[in-house]
């Protein structure tokens, strides 16, 4: 996956509710003390299958089990740490959806599109940058210095939680 132009070999590991990312298009990055760990299983309610999505270069980690997401950026530290920026939250669907619907059918393609093949759709998810600064400034509290270099990494600054539109 290409996250802020470095590709990563990344691996979600649902038993140990971790994901590891080692960038592999820098020689001089890709070793074991630069990997990047996140530690999705902040509390035992988000254990289960994980799957990824990347949307405007945040990380979107997806319990499949619990049926929420978690959205993380990986250039937002505290040391060693990779904080949550928003979540656990539910997609939201610009279309009709069944409440009863799991998520066991999805498939996580490239990027940010999600198959979900028990309905024949496929989705292309963006993110409510609004909703997510607000639970991103509500859960860190972060400085403005910080709030303004988290907004100009992303490439739409004009859009704005993270929702599931765009059905095929």
């Amino acid at each position: 996956m290409t996250i802020y132009d470095a590709v990563y070999c990344i691996h979600a590991d649902s038993a140990s509710g971790r994901v590891s990312l080692r960038n592999i298009s820098d020689p001089l990055k890709g070793t074991p003390e630069h990997d990047v760990v996140i530690d999705v299983k902040e509390s035992e309610q988000l254990s289960g299958t994980l799957r990824l999505s990347k949307v405007d270069n945040l990380l979107v980690v997806h319990c499949m089990d619990k049926m929420v997401s978690m959205i993380y950026d990986i250039r937002h530290r505290d040391k060693l740490l990779v904080p949550i920026i928003c979540g656990p939250l539910a997609l939201a669907n610009d279309s009709e959806v069944d409440e009863d619907r799991s998520w066991n059918g999805w498939d996580c393609l490239s990027g940010s599109i999600v198959m979900d093949r028990s309905a024949g759709r496929l989705y292309r998810l963006k993110t409510d940058m609004a909703a997510l600064l607000q639970d991103f400034v509500v859960r860190s509290e972060p400085d403005l210095a910080t709030v303004m270099r988290f907004l100009l990494r992303r490439r739409d600054r004009k859009s704005t939680r993270l929702n599931s539109s765009h059905q095929y």
